[in-house]
């Protein structure tokens, strides 16, 4: 099974640099698997959409830190120590999403695809200097409080998931709310558009989806 999310978090980074989520090496990416308490994780250094087998260490949660990992493994480690149930955890550089975190904008969830993918998920962090315990813990904190997407002002993003293939469609769905978001800057705030239709929310709470 770890090997079988690798490969799909291999093709995730190609798809991450391709639709303008991040650039080079900005992010890492990693997989927990819960029954082997072990998490894999980009080397640091590694570019997104150049990834191999042999771009990813692994380690039990609990042992020391294998050498080459990332460096921003404290943050992944306080993620899964937090929220248990997320396969992977997602760390990338979007530029519009970030950008807005970074003047404390939150981003609005106008489409029906924003608010399934992303309502009620999302919490801003202040800048902490990254791969510090203090920015891991910020995160851990967060996460427990029930977010999945962080982010993280002056940084990027960190998203948590249940299924690597979930984790790609949020990202996706973030970055193009936060252009949306911006959009309605551009004439001065004059057009007031909506959020979606709670309706549309309520109705997914009900059916389970969220």
């Amino acid at each position: 099974m770890i090997e079988e999310n690798v490969y799909k978090l291999i093709a995730l980074g190609k798809k991450m640099v391709g639709s303008d989520l991040t650039i080079a090496d900005g992010g890492n990416l990693s997989t927990y698997d819960a029954e082997a308490n072990e998490i894999t994780i980009t080397r640091s250094g590694a570019c997104l959409d150049e990834l191999d087998i042999d771009s990813f260490v692994s380690f039990k949660l609990d042992d020391n830190v294998s050498a080459g990992a990332s460096s921003e493994t404290a943050m992944h480690l306080a993620g899964y120590r937090a929220r248990p149930d997320f396969l992977c955890l997602l760390h990338f550089h979007p530029q519009q999403a970030t950008l807005l975190a970074t003047a404390n904008i939150n981003i609005r969830t106008i489409t029906v695809d924003h608010t399934y993918y992303l309502a009620g998920r999302i919490a801003i962090l202040p800048f902490i200097q990254p791969g510090t315990q203090q920015l891991a813990a910020a995160c851990a904190d967060q996460f427990k409080k029930g977010s999945d997407v962080l982010l993280l002002a002056h940084h990027g993003c960190l998203l948590g998931s249940k299924s690597i293939e979930w984790g790609l469609y949020s990202a996706l769905n973030l970055e193009q709310a936060a252009k949306m978001t911006r959009m309605l800057g551009v004439d001065g705030g004059k057009t007031q558009i909506p959020e979606c239709p709670s309706s549309y929310l309520e109705n997914l709470k009900q059916s389970g989806v969220v």
